[in-house]
């Protein structure tokens, strides 16, 4: 399959608002990804489907604004330090990372194990914060990593408490696929953990996009009642069954999404 830009960066129809131009300036921007750090303008071109001279024009704007920056002897470009200016205004300005901060670093003093805050986006979940494990064998995954949400346990346990709609259209924009030799590969084993996740208030998944991995991760809820976020916790199936995860982690994940609610609801009154 060939490469392509973030496909979720399309022109919504019809829309008299609509900034074309700035749009194709990010198509440039999410060219860039793991395993396409250097990039030439035939390759950026070839990954966007824009045209050359229109590629010309934004990678020369982008590098002119410090975007991107240039390697001389190569002629590649890569994206420039200055892009961590927006991630840090995200981490700085965010509701939920501030309020869920002080329920993750307490969890992560009980437990030692790998704690991410992830969020919905589109189809995916998308780590925003992370405590690493105090282990050398531990889940590899950093800030920002996304992951198709009903694939991982932080997507299962926000998709279970989404209104019946939202739930139908997350499924409908899934990709189903076998991951690992242990993905669902069906809708129906989807809706069944879906389904489950919202029995249990919490979700646990086993190599279902990584080999190796098991996760519990419990719902963030905003004070409507509606899933904004959810904490896991993420460890190599070496250390735990999927039973000592159940047992062990569950709780903490819960009441650590539990506290961080709470806070949210009472700075929602403030």
């Amino acid at each position: 399959m060939a490469e392509t830009a973030n496909p979720s960066i399309k022109a919504p129809a019809k829309d008299p608002l609509f900034v074309n131009s700035l749009q194709k300036g990010f198509m440039v921007l999410s060219a860039f990804g793991a395993g396409r750090q250097h990039l030439s303008l035939a390759e950026i071109t070839r990954i966007t489907g824009l045209e050359k001279s229109a590629v010309q024009r934004f990678v020369h704007t982008l590098f002119k604004l410090g975007y991107l920056k240039r390697n001389e002897a190569t002629k590649l470009y890569s994206i420039s330090p200055k892009m961590m200016d927006f991630a840090y205004s995200y981490f700085q300005s965010d509701v939920l990372i501030e309020t869920a901060q002080p329920f993750l670093v307490e969890a992560h003093e009980k437990i030692g194990e790998t704690l991410n805050l992830a969020v919905v986006d589109g189809a995916d979940v998308i780590i925003a914060y992370r405590l690493p494990s105090r282990h050398a064998v531990s889940v590899i995954l950093h800030v920002g990593s996304r992951l198709p949400a009903l694939y991982s346990s932080p997507g299962l346990a926000i998709c279970a408490f989404l209104d019946p709609a939202s739930q139908e259209h997350l499924l409908a924009a899934t990709e189903i696929k076998a991951h690992t030799n242990q993905s669902a590969t069906s809708k129906a084993q989807l809706i069944e953990a879906i389904a489950q996740a919202r029995r249990d208030g919490f979700s646990v998944t086993q190599s279902q996009f990584y080999d190796g991995d098991i996760s519990v991760s419990a719902p963030i809820m905003d004070g409507a009642g509606n899933p904004v976020g959810a904490i896991g916790l993420a460890v190599p199936q070496s250390r735990y069954t999927l039973e000592q995860a159940r047992g062990q982690l569950a709780e903490i994940v819960v009441g650590a999404a539990r506290q961080t609610s709470s806070a949210l609801v009472l700075r929602e009154r403030t």
